[in-house]
Protein backbone atom coordinates (compact mmCIF):
# COMPACT_ATOMS: atom_id res chain seq x y z
CA UNK A 1 0.00 0.00 0.00
CA UNK A 2 0.73 3.88 0.03
CA UNK A 3 0.70 6.35 3.08
CA UNK A 4 -2.75 8.11 2.89
CA UNK A 5 -3.34 11.54 3.34
CA UNK A 6 -4.71 11.06 6.37
CA UNK A 7 -1.45 9.32 7.41
CA UNK A 8 0.40 12.07 6.10
CA UNK A 9 -0.68 14.55 8.02
CA UNK A 10 -0.39 12.80 11.40
CA UNK A 11 3.18 11.38 10.55
CA UNK A 12 4.75 14.06 8.05
CA UNK A 13 5.56 11.29 5.89
CA UNK A 14 4.54 11.92 2.06
CA UNK A 15 1.91 10.80 0.84
CA UNK A 16 1.87 8.15 -1.41
CA UNK A 17 5.29 6.50 0.12
CA UNK A 18 5.03 2.62 -0.34
CA UNK A 19 4.21 0.67 2.83
CA UNK A 20 6.03 -2.72 3.24
CA UNK A 21 5.88 -5.51 5.38
CA UNK A 22 8.55 -6.33 7.24
CA UNK A 23 10.51 -8.80 9.79
CA UNK A 24 11.67 -9.16 13.28
CA UNK A 25 14.97 -7.76 14.60
CA UNK A 26 15.66 -11.58 14.65
CA UNK A 27 14.70 -12.36 11.05
CA UNK A 28 16.11 -9.27 9.80
CA UNK A 29 19.33 -10.06 11.56
CA UNK A 30 19.58 -13.61 10.23
CA UNK A 31 18.94 -12.65 7.00
CA UNK A 32 21.31 -9.99 6.70
CA UNK A 33 24.32 -11.95 8.08
CA UNK A 34 23.44 -14.01 4.89
CA UNK A 35 21.43 -16.74 6.33
CA UNK A 36 19.41 -17.58 3.34
CA UNK A 37 19.27 -20.80 2.36
CA UNK A 38 18.53 -24.45 4.21
CA UNK A 39 21.40 -25.18 7.10
CA UNK A 40 22.97 -21.94 6.24
CA UNK A 41 23.89 -20.59 10.16
CA UNK A 42 25.19 -18.06 12.25
CA UNK A 43 26.36 -16.54 15.40
CA UNK A 44 25.63 -13.03 17.05
CA UNK A 45 27.96 -11.73 19.68
CA UNK A 46 26.93 -8.03 21.22
CA UNK A 47 25.55 -7.28 24.60
CA UNK A 48 23.42 -10.46 24.25
CA UNK A 49 24.57 -13.38 21.87
CA UNK A 50 22.86 -15.86 19.49
CA UNK A 51 23.26 -18.70 17.35
CA UNK A 52 20.68 -19.30 14.36
CA UNK A 53 20.28 -21.53 11.54
CA UNK A 54 17.76 -21.64 8.42
CA UNK A 55 15.42 -24.59 8.50
CA UNK A 56 12.96 -25.86 6.15
CA UNK A 57 10.33 -26.46 9.62
CA UNK A 58 10.50 -25.63 13.16
CA UNK A 59 12.78 -27.66 15.22
CA UNK A 60 10.66 -28.38 18.13
CA UNK A 61 12.60 -29.23 21.24
CA UNK A 62 11.08 -30.31 24.30
CA UNK A 63 13.55 -28.87 27.04
CA UNK A 64 13.09 -25.49 25.36
CA UNK A 65 16.75 -24.99 24.99
CA UNK A 66 16.05 -22.70 21.69
CA UNK A 67 12.73 -20.79 19.92
CA UNK A 68 11.35 -20.39 16.75
CA UNK A 69 11.08 -17.27 14.18
CA UNK A 70 9.76 -17.32 11.00
CA UNK A 71 12.58 -16.04 8.17
CA UNK A 72 11.77 -13.15 5.91
CA UNK A 73 11.41 -16.30 3.49
CA UNK A 74 8.39 -17.83 4.07
CA UNK A 75 9.60 -20.98 3.05
CA UNK A 76 12.45 -21.13 6.22
CA UNK A 77 11.84 -20.73 9.85
CA UNK A 78 14.85 -19.62 11.99
CA UNK A 79 15.51 -21.81 15.42
CA UNK A 80 17.59 -19.84 17.46
CA UNK A 81 19.03 -19.81 21.11
CA UNK A 82 20.11 -16.80 22.64
CA UNK A 83 21.95 -15.81 25.63
CA UNK A 84 21.27 -12.87 27.50
CA UNK A 85 24.52 -11.89 28.50
CA UNK A 86 27.95 -12.14 26.69
CA UNK A 87 29.61 -9.04 25.47
CA UNK A 88 27.19 -7.32 28.49
CA UNK A 89 29.19 -10.05 30.74
CA UNK A 90 32.46 -8.97 29.16
CA UNK A 91 31.37 -5.02 30.07
CA UNK A 92 30.10 -6.11 33.60
CA UNK A 93 33.51 -7.80 33.82
CA UNK A 94 35.43 -4.06 32.82
CA UNK A 95 33.40 -2.18 35.33
CA UNK A 96 35.00 -4.17 37.72
CA UNK A 97 38.51 -4.63 36.54
CA UNK A 98 38.62 -0.76 36.25
CA UNK A 99 40.37 1.35 38.65
CA UNK A 100 40.67 4.87 38.47
CA UNK A 101 43.12 6.45 36.20
CA UNK A 102 43.84 2.77 34.80
CA UNK A 103 44.68 1.51 31.51
CA UNK A 104 42.37 3.40 28.90
CA UNK A 105 41.14 0.21 26.34
CA UNK A 106 40.42 -2.25 29.30
CA UNK A 107 39.14 -4.40 26.74
CA UNK A 108 42.16 -5.08 25.27
CA UNK A 109 43.84 -5.27 28.45
CA UNK A 110 41.50 -7.60 29.11
CA UNK A 111 42.16 -9.80 26.07
CA UNK A 112 45.69 -9.18 27.03
CA UNK A 113 45.28 -10.44 30.23
CA UNK A 114 43.09 -13.36 29.11
CA UNK A 115 45.23 -14.45 26.40
CA UNK A 116 48.77 -14.96 29.01
CA UNK A 117 46.00 -17.37 31.35
CA UNK A 118 46.31 -21.06 30.35
CA UNK A 119 42.91 -22.38 29.01
CA UNK A 120 40.66 -23.40 31.55
CA UNK A 121 41.91 -20.42 33.59
CA UNK A 122 43.17 -22.71 36.62
CA UNK A 123 39.69 -24.09 37.35
CA UNK A 124 37.60 -20.69 37.45
CA UNK A 125 34.49 -21.00 36.10
CA UNK A 126 31.89 -18.24 34.90
CA UNK A 127 28.28 -18.62 34.51
CA UNK A 128 27.16 -15.62 32.80
CA UNK A 129 23.74 -16.09 33.55
CA UNK A 130 23.82 -12.23 34.96
CA UNK A 131 20.55 -10.88 33.93
CA UNK A 132 18.87 -14.34 33.68
CA UNK A 133 18.61 -17.09 31.19
CA UNK A 134 17.00 -17.96 27.97
CA UNK A 135 19.42 -20.76 26.34
CA UNK A 136 20.28 -23.35 26.87
CA UNK A 137 18.46 -23.45 30.32
CA UNK A 138 15.47 -20.94 30.20
CA UNK A 139 15.12 -19.68 34.03
CA UNK A 140 14.75 -15.53 34.37
CA UNK A 141 15.61 -16.35 38.07
CA UNK A 142 19.00 -17.61 36.97
CA UNK A 143 21.89 -15.80 38.42
CA UNK A 144 26.12 -15.66 37.40
CA UNK A 145 29.00 -16.58 39.76
CA UNK A 146 32.37 -17.41 40.10
CA UNK A 147 32.77 -20.68 41.00
CA UNK A 148 36.16 -22.05 42.06
CA UNK A 149 37.83 -18.47 42.76
CA UNK A 150 40.99 -19.01 45.00
CA UNK A 151 43.52 -16.28 45.58
CA UNK A 152 45.55 -17.45 42.97
CA UNK A 153 43.31 -16.18 40.69
CA UNK A 154 43.74 -12.74 39.05
CA UNK A 155 42.01 -10.54 36.90
CA UNK A 156 43.39 -12.46 32.96
CA UNK A 157 41.88 -15.38 35.39
CA UNK A 158 38.33 -13.97 35.30
CA UNK A 159 38.73 -12.12 32.08
CA UNK A 160 39.65 -15.93 30.68
CA UNK A 161 36.57 -17.38 32.76
CA UNK A 162 34.89 -14.70 31.34
CA UNK A 163 35.21 -15.62 28.32
CA UNK A 164 34.83 -19.66 28.42
CA UNK A 165 31.51 -19.27 30.44
CA UNK A 166 30.00 -17.20 27.08
CA UNK A 167 31.67 -20.04 25.13
CA UNK A 168 30.90 -23.23 26.92
CA UNK A 169 27.12 -21.81 27.12
CA UNK A 170 27.15 -21.19 22.86
CA UNK A 171 28.70 -24.54 22.62
CA UNK A 172 25.66 -26.23 24.73
CA UNK A 173 23.17 -23.77 22.19
CA UNK A 174 25.25 -25.31 19.09
CA UNK A 175 24.92 -28.24 20.16
CA UNK A 176 21.01 -28.43 20.94
CA UNK A 177 20.39 -27.23 17.10
CA UNK A 178 22.59 -29.49 15.59
CA UNK A 179 20.69 -32.68 17.80
CA UNK A 180 17.32 -31.30 17.16
CA UNK A 181 18.22 -30.70 13.23
CA UNK A 182 20.14 -33.73 12.54
CA UNK A 183 16.68 -35.80 14.60
CA UNK A 184 14.21 -34.76 12.51
CA UNK A 185 12.76 -37.74 9.99
CA UNK A 186 13.31 -36.93 6.62
CA UNK A 187 10.14 -34.75 5.11
CA UNK A 188 9.18 -33.83 8.57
Amino acid sequence: GQVTREAAQLTGLAKGTPVVIGGGDGACATTGAGVVSEGDAYNYIGSSTWLSIASPRPLYDPQQRIVNFKHLDPALFCPMGTMQAAGGAYKWLSAWLRGPGEVEDIYQQMDDWAAQTPPGAEGLIFLPYLIGERSPYWNPQARGAFVGLSMRHGPGHAARAAMEGVAFNLRLILEALAYLAESLPAGD
